[in-house]
């Protein structure tokens, strides 16, 4: 029998996720550089619609859908407790009446 994998820790899986957050864009922007577009640049539809506009779309869509992945699936940032601030002095203050 294989011992159990350990669980990652918290700052491990948020680390995953924000590295997610920047090879999609990244990626995203790679499919949309001239090269890939012109392998769509021919006088096909899709339902009716220019193949290229069809691929724009897609990658567009999948893009949001992966935000969308993202933002829910990286946990929330825990923040640090708040430092104690010194008391403040009331007496300084100027008297409103």
């Amino acid at each position: 029998m294989s011992a159990p994998r350990p669980v990652p820790a918290r700052t491990e899986v948020r680390r995953r996720w924000q590295d997610a957050g920047f090879v999609i864009p990244a990626f995203a922007a790679l499919l949309l550089t001239p090269p890939f577009l012109n392998l769509f640049a021919v006088r096909r539809l899709l339902f009716g619609i220019p193949l290229e506009v069809a691929y724009l779309f897609t990658i567009w869509t999948a893009l949001v859908l992966c935000a969308v992945v993202l933002s829910r699936r990286l946990p929330r940032q825990i923040d640090p407790e708040p430092v104690d601030s010194p008391p403040i002095d009331k007496s300084a203050e100027p008297d409103k009446s």
